[in-house]
């Protein structure tokens, strides 16, 4: 990946820029609204628990294992199948789209600390923490919640990230040594 010329802070998150780095262009960014990220969890919770049953289902058919196709409350192992199925659903959605089914429904994306799709590392951790205990409310106290802090992406509506490309698109054009650069690699 190339050297980043960018970096994304968020405007209503405290502490967002201390790391202020001279050689980078910081771009203040309006995160999704906590409706959305709420809407979001919804349309993916509804969505993984469908996936999942229909998935824990065909298992135990193709087990041949009817009798316990329905499940128990009182297994740990199904827990622990329930968390990795977690993990992979929005790994999987996340790394290859940026998205997951909430997203695609709400209009948003996940772009890393620098405007740019995340690697499969900040993705897989961002899955990875949300697996913590009331995770989810750390949206409550404002800003942006643990697993985006903590794998330092951001979650933005398209039309953000359509202002995040033009600021960047606009100041290449407005840098001459940035365009003999990116012409010489064409």
């Amino acid at each position: 990946m190339d050297k980043p010329k960018y970096k994304i802070v968020d405007e209503n998150a405290p502490n967002s820029g201390n790391d202020q780095n001279e050689n980078l262009t910081y771009i203040n960014v309006q995160s999704a609204s906590t409706g959305l990220r709420f809407a979001n969890n919804m349309i993916d919770g509804i969505t993984f628990i469908i996936l999942y049953v229909i998935l824990f289902y065909f298992w135990h058919v193709a087990m041949g294992d009817l009798s316990s196709a329905s499940g128990n409350a009182d297994d740990s192992g199904g827990y622990f199948m329930a968390a990795l199925a977690s993990v992979f659903y929005y790994t999987l959605f996340e790394s290859l789209t940026q998205k997951t089914p909430g997203k695609f429904f709400t209009n948003t994306i996940v772009i890393n600390e620098y405007g740019q799709k995340p690697d499969f590392s900040n993705i897989l951790g961002r899955s990875m923490i949300r697996l913590i205990p009331f995770e989810a409310f750390s949206f409550l106290s404002g800003g942006r919640g643990w697993h985006d802090r903590w794998s330092n992406t951001f979650v933005v509506t398209l039309k953000e990230m359509d202002e995040i490309k033009l600021i960047m698109e606009v100041d290449t054009i407005g840098n001459p040594e940035e365009q003999r650069v990116e012409n010489e690699e064409e």
